[in-house]
């Protein structure tokens, strides 16, 4: 029922108000996005159960929307199918689910002033708004610092000389 993936970053998870609509010059410039790039791959209809930022990578679950039988106009989707999706989308919003991501970035272990390594787990609370800039509400992520590391110019390079961020 599952298929997991790893989600390259400047690519979004699917299409969205978010994202636009993609023009024929759009899709020639942009990255396929991932819930085209694994039905494409695996040759069936896939559900996404959790997104990530366009900007991140990592991995992505997706799980597979198998047709019972379809009809002229209507597709019956497997329950088994959609209640697999169900489960895992309740399961990530959870409170009791647990969320890891390691982020890497450059720079040191000071924030605001404060030495990281000295503080052990800390909250940061921020604001979340909707596309139209309004208020929806806040998001708090448990942070933990883990090590620093300055890239120098050579190290911001691929092989072929261009710049790359980390």
């Amino acid at each position: 029922y599952h298929v997991v993936v790893e989600k390259p970053p400047a690519v979004v998870c699917h299409h969205s108000s978010w994202t636009g609509k993609r023009s024929e010059v759009r899709r020639l410039l942009e990255p396929t996005p991932m819930l085209q790039r694994v039905r494409d791959l695996v040759g069936r209809r896939v559900n996404l159960v959790h997104r990530l930022d366009r900007g991140a990578s990592g991995c992505l679950i997706f799980t597979y929307a198998d047709e019972e039988k379809a009809t002229d106009d209507e597709t019956v989707l497997d329950n088994d199918s959609t209640g697999a999706t169900t489960r895992l989308m309740e399961a990530m919003r959870s409170p009791e689910a647990t969320k890891t991501y390691l982020a890497l970035v450059n720079g040191d272990e000071t924030r605001n002033g404060e030495d990281l390594t000295q503080k052990g787990w800390f909250s940061v609370i921020d604001p979340v708004k909707d596309e139209n800039g309004k208020l929806i509400g806040d998001s708090q992520t448990e942070l933990r610092f883990v090590a620093s590391f300055n890239l120098t110019d050579e190290a911001a390079q691929d092989p072929a000389g261009k710049s790359v961020s980390v």
